[in-house]
C-alpha cells in the first residue's frame, strides 16, 4: 500500500511538471495568487486522476492475462537477460583454450549451481531461470575441463607439438610446390 501511494505521488508530480499550464509551475511570493493556484491544482488533480486511472486499467488488463503477466515479470526478463552468459560460454568453446580463465570459470560454475538451486526454491518455481543456469553450468564445466586439460594435463605440450608439426608440414608443402613450379617452368622453357 505504501509503495502504491509513493507511485501515485511520483506519477502525479511528473505529470504536474510536464503537463501543467504554463506559468503554474512558477511559484514565487510575487506571482502566486491563491485563487489561480487552487484552480490549477483542481485541474491538475482531475487530469492526474484520469492518467492514474488509465495506468491502473492497463496494469489490470496486463495482470489478468497469464501470458502477458508472465512476460511483464522479472521471472521472465531476469533469465532472458541472463542468457548472455551461457551463450558467450558456448561460443567460447571453439576458441583457443589458452584464453580461458580458470578462476572465472570456477566462479561461474559455483554461481550457476547456486542459482539453479535458487530458481527451484522460489515460489513460483522459475524453470526458465533453471534452464539458463543449467546450460551455463554445462558450458562452464566444459570450459573448466578444457582449461585443466590445456594448463595442467599436458594439452599445452600437445598443442605446441601440433604447431611444430604443422609448421614442418607447411615447409615441406612449400618446398614441393616450389619444386613443382620450377619443374613446370623448366619443362615449358625446353619445349
Amino acid at each position: 500500500m505504501r509503495t502504491q501511494k509513493l507511485f501515485h505521488f511520483l506519477v502525479s508530480k511528473w505529470y504536474y511538471w510536464h503537463f501543467a499550464p504554463a506559468g503554474c509551475c512558477q511559484f514565487s511570493h510575487a506571482n502566486v495568487q491563491s485563487n489561480n493556484q487552487s484552480q490549477y491544482l483542481t485541474l491538475f488533480n482531475l487530469q492526474s486522476a484520469k492518467m492514474l486511472g488509465a495506468i491502473a486499467s492497463l496494469n489490470a488488463r496486463i495482470r489478468s492475462n497469464k501470458v502477458l503477466d508472465y512476460i511483464c515479470s522479472t521471472h521472465f526478463w531476469g533469465p532472458v537477460s541472463n542468457f548472455g552468459i551461457p551463450m558467450a560460454a558456448i561460443t567460447d568453446i571453439r576458441k583457443d583454450p589458452e584464453i580461458i580463465s580458470g578462476q572465472m570459470t570456477g566462479a561461474l560454475v559455483v554461481y550457476s549451481a547456486v542459482f539453479m538451486r535458487y530458481s527451484l526454491a522460489v515460489t513460483p518455481k522459475n524453470y526458465l531461470l533453471f534452464a539458463c543456469h543449467f546450460i551455463n553450468e554445462c558450458s562452464q564445466l566444459t570450459q573448466g575441463y578444457r582449461y585443466l586439460q590445456f594448463h595442467h594435463w599436458g594439452g599445452r605440450e600437445i598443442a605446441q607439438k601440433a604447431r611444430e608439426a604443422a609448421g614442418q608440414a607447411a615447409g615441406k608443402a612449400e618446398d614441393s610446390v616450389s619444386k613443382a613450379v620450377s619443374n613446370i617452368k623448366s619443362s615449358a622453357g625446353t619445349n
